[in-house]
């Protein structure tokens, strides 16, 4: 598999839509990807707040009971056949909410090497991922494969109001 593995037209644009009307419903929390709380205030504080998520289902924790999830399955199938991979399956399932003023704080989503990300892109963006020192836009319907240890971070938008994405690992 390439560092980044981009696979497109996942799901048609009316289902991202619908996906991102369950997401603008949703109770979402500050982000905290391998920050403490004190980092999540002083960021707060400096007006660049790292982004937001909702988690829906986690690592060795039951899933939440939501139709996002199916969503999240779907796009995880989807994916996974195209890259013909059997036996697997979401270990966890991540949404992320992005504004202007947002700004992504470099980490790992694991640091297990048998386990990969998938960054979901549900509509077009001038915010997107970046993995290591290569901006990767939003592309609607467009994910993102790659090791879950390498250092990557979300990028808010500049122009556009909100960015959506989903982010699953899950171990190969």
């Amino acid at each position: 598999m390439e560092k980044v593995n981009l696979l497109n037209n996942i799901l048609p644009p009316r289902t991202n839509e619908k996906i991102i009307t369950h997401l603008s419903n949703h109770p979402w929390h500050i982000a905290q990807d391998r920050i403490g709380e004190f980092e999540r205030l002083k960021h707060i504080r400096a007006n660049n707040n790292p982004n937001f998520s909702l988690i829906t289902k986690d690592f060795n924790r039951e899933p939440t009971n939501s139709p996002l999830n199916l969503f999240a399955e779907i796009i995880f199938d989807t994916v996974t056949t195209k890259l013909n991979l059997t036996s697997v399956y979401p270990e966890r399932i991540l949404w992320n909410m992005y504004l202007p003023n947002s700004r992504g704080i470099e980490h790992p989503d694991h640091t297990d090497d048998k386990y990969y990300s998938l960054v979901y892109s549900l509509h077009k963006t001038d915010g997107g991922l970046m993995v290591e020192d290569k901006f990767f836009p939003d592309v609607d319907g467009q994910a993102k494969i790659f090791k879950s240890n390498v250092i990557h971070k979300g990028i808010g938008p500049k122009k556009d109001r909100v960015r959506f994405n989903l982010n699953l690992v899950f171990a190969v």
